[in-house]
């Protein structure tokens, strides 16, 4: 008898086990007492809560759940119809919500036939009861941001996670948190998962730092990326004052200024100015002033003409320009020479581009740009094929080639919304071999200073 008992209970509770195994799996069921929508049912959730008040619906997700989408169907009556983004609506009663860190769902349900008002807004929070985990996209990256140093980086969010915020009390952004154990240092910083960035500010006590720890968490959860050896550099680049680009030469004798890269106050900063008329080149030091700037100043015996600028961080090249230097901040002279047809010239020269020495062919078209730069505002209008431009002249020794500009348009700066001119011009195919100074002749027969290199026609 007490042996028959034994397999009586163990029968009831394999039936008990079983029964709630099935009853996890099945769909949570959520009815609304609404005449808008009748019930939600999401597949694989552990519970679904409403509160028909605010018109909340929180999903919460079991540890096992592990698709990155949501089912939702709705029971609608036959007087609502459902509206959502297409790009998740499946069906008319069906929306896939890909929740993983995005913000919460919100849709609308609205009466058909019937005067306004005729609808109503639902959101959908989503919890999800498991692990933490994530990735990083790239590898953290030190950024100038003035007189400190931020650390930026990309991540994902791979499980653990729900809408955020998560109910409608949670927080709104998961933090993250940068420290140096061996230093006793950290940081904390702010991310976004629906955007995908971490950001922390104030960072340079880490620049020298190795084997770092990052954190990203949210709510009551923690997760600890793999070690970081240690953090790069953006890319160092040199730009010399924008404030004077395409306008204004660079005068002598006064501050200016190097911006664009990551600077330490530990590096050598230094400025070679030359051209092919100068004997040598001249070698200018740059004081450090933050992180993001240097400043230097142009000697008052340096000649006005154009230069190449080149300026280096120790011995490393971190940035070259093409620049005219003169006491009249209009003088005019060849601002740009370049050889392969662009739609946005002016872009590769406020970044330091078309600083190559040119060699042509005979015959060939080239473009180049005069400074100061001739714009007119765009305006929804076209550009002006009959825009007045100087002509371009090349001369060698005795031989002199004047070269007629067809006019040329570049739609980008000003975002879009100026047109910044410059002249397509052609080698003459009888053009004698040789190295040709070049400068712009404007119609009252005026010159220009001339281009930093000259010209060679093979």
């Amino acid at each position: 008898m007490k042996k028959h008992c034994l397999c009586l209970l163990a029968s009831a509770i394999c039936f008990l086990v079983a029964c709630k195994k099935e009853k996890d799996i099945a769909p949570q069921v959520a009815s609304l007492d609404d005449s808008y929508l009748k019930s939600v049912t999401v597949s694989g959730a552990r519970e679904v809560q409403l509160d028909t008040g605010k018109q909340i619906i929180q999903v919460i997700l079991p540890e096992t759940f592990t698709s990155n989408v949501l089912d939702l169907k709705f029971d609608l009556p036959e007087t609502s119809e459902l509206e959502v983004s297409d790009s998740l609506l499946v069906q008319a009663d069906q929306i896939r919500f890909p929740y993983v860190g995005s913000g919460p769902l919100t849709f609308k349900v609205s009466k058909k036939q019937q005067q306004y008002p005729n609808e109503k807004r639902y959101t959908v929070f989503v919890k999800h009861e498991g692990r933490l985990t994530a990735r990083l996209l790239i590898a953290p990256v030190f950024y100038p941001a003035e007189d400190e140093i931020s650390v930026t980086s990309e991540f994902k969010f791979l499980s653990g996670i729900g809408t955020i915020p998560e109910t409608p009390i949670s927080p709104s952004n998961p933090s993250v948190t940068l420290s140096d154990p061996a230093k006793g240092l950290s940081k904390d910083g702010e991310a976004s998962a629906e955007l995908n960035y971490i950001s922390i500010q104030e960072c340079a006590q880490f620049l020298r730092s190795e084997n770092l720890k990052l954190s990203i968490s949210y709510a009551d959860k923690k997760f600890d990326f793999p070690e970081i050896k240690q953090i790069r550099r953006a890319s160092v680049t040199g730009l010399l004052d924008w404030n004077r680009k395409l306008f204004k030469t660079f005068p002598k004798g006064k501050t200016l200024q190097i911006q664009g890269g990551l600077f330490l106050p530990e590096n050598r900063y230094r400025i070679e100015l030359s051209n092919d008329r100068m004997p040598q080149s001249r070698k200018l030091e740059a004081t450090f002033v933050n992180y993001s700037l240097l400043t230097f100043a142009l000697p008052a015996d340096l000649p006005d003409d154009q230069y190449l600028a080149q300026i280096y961080e120790d011995n490393t090249l971190i940035g070259k320009s093409a620049e005219p230097v003169a006491s009249d901040s209009i003088k005019a002279s060849v601002g740009s020479v370049w050889t392969e047809s662009t739609d946005c010239p002016t872009f590769q020269i406020l970044l330091g581009g078309f600083t190559s020495k040119i060699v042509l062919s005979k015959g060939q078209t080239f473009y180049a740009m005069p400074f100061p730069a001739i714009m007119d505002a765009q305006y929804g209008k076209p550009m002006d094929p009959n825009k007045p431009l100087p002509t371009l002249e090349l001369k060698s020794g005795n031989e002199t080639l004047r070269l007629l500009p067809a006019a040329k348009a570049d739609w980008c700066y000003g975002d879009g919304g100026i047109y910044t001119y410059y002249g397509a011009f052609k080698v003459p195919a009888n053009a004698p071999s040789g190295k040709y100074d070049a400068r712009f002749i404007s119609k009252d027969n005026a010159a220009s200073m001339p281009y930093w290199n000259q010209i060679e026609i093979r």
